[in-house]
């Protein structure tokens, strides 16, 4: 689907819908229909895709993540951030799976912060120096939940204060002090 194959993407999805035990697998492959049909440059297709997907799947996550990211690509931000609501409507309170990360990149890209920063949280046991943890403070400060943003800062650990990233947040974050 990245590569814009809309034939073998078809191919596929035909192949997933024929097999009765499929069923899980075609429901995770056919909204990639959108994504190749965007990447093969036909927009118009990927936007009628993603739409009539979500139309038929409303409680399907991962389709409302493309077609949120494809609205996004086509400049329609309002489009965007509704399906954006939705998704952390279908998410599982206090849920922390791989859905949940989809969701909470889509809210980060789409300048949701606050919202962002409570799904990214979910995942935060002890703040460390690694890729979630920098996201979630991003989002903290960039929500001006600057006091948050601080206190998780203060729990780092000496080496991990010490990381480029980490300094980054904490000049954005002494910047709006």
């Amino acid at each position: 689907a990245n590569a814009g194959d809309v034939e073998w993407n078809t191919e596929i999805e035909e192949m997933a819908a024929r097999r009765a035990d499929e069923h899980t697998r075609h429901r995770e492959i056919a909204p990639l229909g959108a994504v190749a049909a965007w990447r093969h440059g036909d927009k118009a297709l990927a936007l009628k895709r993603a739409q009539e997907y979500v139309a038929q799947n409303p409680r399907h996550i991962l389709g409302r993540v493309i077609a949120a990211q494809l609205f996004d690509a086509a400049g329609n931000k309002a489009d965007a951030k509704r399906e954006a609501q939705a998704c952390i409507a279908l998410l599982p309170e206090q849920a922390a799976g791989a859905e949940v990360l989809q969701v909470a990149d889509l809210l980060g890209n789409l300048d949701m912060y606050s919202e962002a920063a409570v799904l990214y949280e979910r995942f935060i046991k002890a703040p460390r120096a690694d890729e979630l943890t920098f996201k979630w403070l991003q989002c903290l400060v960039s929500s001006d939940q600057r006091k948050k943003a601080q206190l998780a800062i203060e729990k780092l650990a000496p080496e991990d204060r010490s990381q480029k990233n980490i300094r980054h947040i904490e000049v954005n974050l002494a910047a709006r002090m």
